[in-house]
């Protein structure tokens, strides 16, 4: 198990999502149509994704919405386990006042694979 507590950050772009949520994917179709959404469909063919066994893990997606910059982003807080559920806790982050972000807007999301996944996984983003 890799990561904070059997849980890693896989992957980080853009989900075109109205209001922040995650949503949990167990099947490599569901996964497939995220990345398409994300525009990141050879994530597949490399690296940690290209391999998920969804008989024992689950990747979900967290995104913040929409926001009228760059310079957001998620990262992955805490992770609690405790019998049939594990709970993921993410920050958002934030420019710093003075950044220089890109003038455009984003729509900042993250891929997280959960190692080891009980029936029960959500995830909160916190302030």
């Amino acid at each position: 198990m890799g990561g904070l507590n059997g849980v890693q950050i896989v992957a980080r772009g853009n989900l075109e999502r109205q209001s922040p949520g995650a949503q949990v994917l167990r099947s490599e179709e569901q996964l497939s149509a995220v990345l398409g959404e994300m525009g990141q469909q050879d994530l597949l063919r490399s690296g940690p994704l290209r391999a998920v066994s969804f008989d024992s893990q689950v990747v979900v997606a967290a995104f913040l919405g929409r926001r009228r910059t760059g310079g957001y982003g998620l990262e992955l807080a805490d992770v609690e386990r405790s019998g049939d559920f594990v709970t993921l806790y993410l920050r958002e982050q934030r420019p710093a006042a003075d950044a220089m972000v890109t003038q455009a807007i984003t729509w900042p999301a993250v891929l997280l694979l959960v190692d080891d996944a009980p029936p029960g996984v959500r995830a909160f983003i916190r302030d």
